[in-house]
């Protein structure tokens, strides 16, 4: 276990009048950013890191996560004193004990706990009721929306027939739209879902089907072809083959699109 922090300068401790201007009246600066903490749970070794705004709640981070981990969990807290107080960090402890699934990630920023990578359904409705109890007015986002929400299939993935050929297959994946945050190549939380159910019917269609993956990317071609490579590797956390998906970037202003692999 490893911990590092960073608290930036020390206020100044002058009792005497302060010059205008000086930096004796700035002795606390504005907190401007939520406090974070990312896990990652990498066949049982928890990889963390984040930022608090002290080393009291630095040292009940990590607390909790030699509670919860020993030593499989290593990283680092910082400490910046314009951070906000998490207000996570009482349910913490709990909701580690609970994090034991490998493959799955989850971060707390402010008052957003967002799930990711490979958790199976029940596992994600368990952790979700586990945040609703311990967390109760924070925002669930990621693979947590879509148990929220009753994470429903899209129609024409949920009308695809076990076994369905290639062509079938991909005309029923590009009924789906993945979204991208604005001008990035990662997926906007509420997608995740979106891409276990594809990769479901990926598993299911008949023989192994190799497919393209041409991104989007208003033009960029670039950001396109970066979009299509964060794709893949939710595909890939969800249990597809690498070798079954090749990327590339496209010109044009659509979406992200699949076709068969040449």
């Amino acid at each position: 276990m490893t911990i590092a922090g960073c608290s930036g300068e020390t206020p100044s401790t002058a009792t005497g009048p302060a010059t205008p201007g000086s930096t004796t009246d700035q002795a606390i600066p504005d907190a401007r950013s939520d406090a974070r903490l990312s896990l990652a749970n990498n066949g049982g070794r928890v990889r963390y890191d984040g930022a608090v705004d002290s080393e009291a709640s630095q040292q009940r981070v990590v607390d909790a996560l030699v509670a919860a981990f020993g030593d499989a969990a290593t990283g680092q807290v910082d400490v910046d004193p314009t951070v906000r107080p998490p207000d996570w960090l009482d349910g913490l402890p709990a909701f580690a004990e609970a994090f034991t699934m490998p493959g799955a990630a989850v971060t707390f920023d402010g008052d957003t706990i967002e799930l990711s990578g490979q958790v199976p359904r029940e596992e994600r409705a368990r952790l979700l009721a586990l945040a609703e109890d311990l967390f109760p007015d924070h925002v669930y986002t990621g693979l947590l929306q879509g148990t929220a929400d009753g994470g429903n299939t899209p129609a024409a993935l949920a009308q695809l027939p076990a076994g369905a050929d290639g062509p079938a297959l991909v005309d029923a994946l590009n009924t789906v739209t993945i979204a991208f945050e604005a001008g990035s190549a990662r997926i906007a939380p509420g997608s995740l879902d979106t891409i276990g159910r594809i990769a479901d019917a990926i598993k299911a269609s008949a023989g192994d089907t190799r497919l393209l993956l041409t991104g989007g990317g208003d033009g960029d071609e670039n950001l396109a072809r970066q979009r299509a490579e964060a794709l893949k590797v939710q595909l890939i956390l969800n249990g597809i083959s690498p070798a079954l998906i090749d990327t590339a970037g496209g010109t044009g202003t659509g979406p992200t699109r699949f076709s068969l692999a040449p």
